[in-house]
């Protein structure tokens, strides 16, 4: 089959940005005859042409559907860089030596990437959550 429907309602909606629009076109893309599909992350973002991780983060603030927000903060001080990424989440992210991990397959390679590149430009990072709010904090 080459074309599938898709509900303008959702394209319409001015709550629903690029990614969510983007998710839900894929969903409908996927979708059986009896109304259900299951394609994986993985099949998801590769069809969307985005990692896994920006799949995650989307689909999770579009499940908050009341409180979602992503916000970022970036400033100079002393010769320094600070960036501060603040978002909200809906399952607890497990912490390891300070870094959130994934239990699920081919996921949480973000936050280890991250760690890993502040390391190497020598500075430091610090993830935390607080009622249902993930922080990223880096000093560059």
């Amino acid at each position: 089959m080459r074309y599938f429907l898709v509900d303008k309602t959702v394209f319409d909606n001015k709550k629903v940005g690029m990614y969510g629009k983007l998710i839900y076109a894929i969903l409908c893309k996927f979708l059986n005859a009896d109304g259900t599909c299951f394609p994986s992350r993985k099949t998801i973002s590769k069809c969307g042409n985005f990692s896994i991780s920006t799949y995650n983060k989307y689909v999770s603030v579009m499940l908050l559907e009341n409180e979602r927000f992503i916000e970022l903060n970036m400033q100079e001080k002393c010769g320094k860089l600070l960036i501060s990424i603040e978002n909200n989440y809906l399952n607890e992210p497990i912490f390891v030596d300070g870094i959130p991990i994934s239990k699920e397959k081919d996921h949480g390679f973000g936050t280890q990437s991250i760690a890993y590149t502040v390391e190497k430009l020598h500075g430091n990072c610090q993830f935390s959550t607080h009622q249902h709010h993930f922080k990223l904090r880096v000093v560059i």
